[in-house]
């Protein structure tokens, strides 16, 4: 598990940069999905199913490493 920062978020698709500078995305799978670009979450995977959390708020998501040049687009 690693602290994220949500970076970009064109629901369903989220893009993290975890806690050593990796860019993740993750696809929404259930859950909560109000998430906010700046908020910090936990990620219990940098590859594969996973939860990303904080406080009350869930989401179950497909994770996996994204080309950070693709933020920007």
């Amino acid at each position: 598990m690693c602290w994220g920062t949500i970076v970009r978020n064109p629901r369903p698709t989220m893009w993290f940069e975890w806690g050593d500078g990796k860019i993740l995305n993750a696809e929404w799978e259930s859950g909560y999905d109000q998430w906010s670009i700046g908020e910090r979450v936990i990620l219990t995977t940098e590859n594969g199913s996973g939860i990303m959390f904080f406080e009350n708020k869930r989401t179950q998501a497909a994770v996996f490493p994204d080309d950070p040049s693709e933020i920007g687009e």
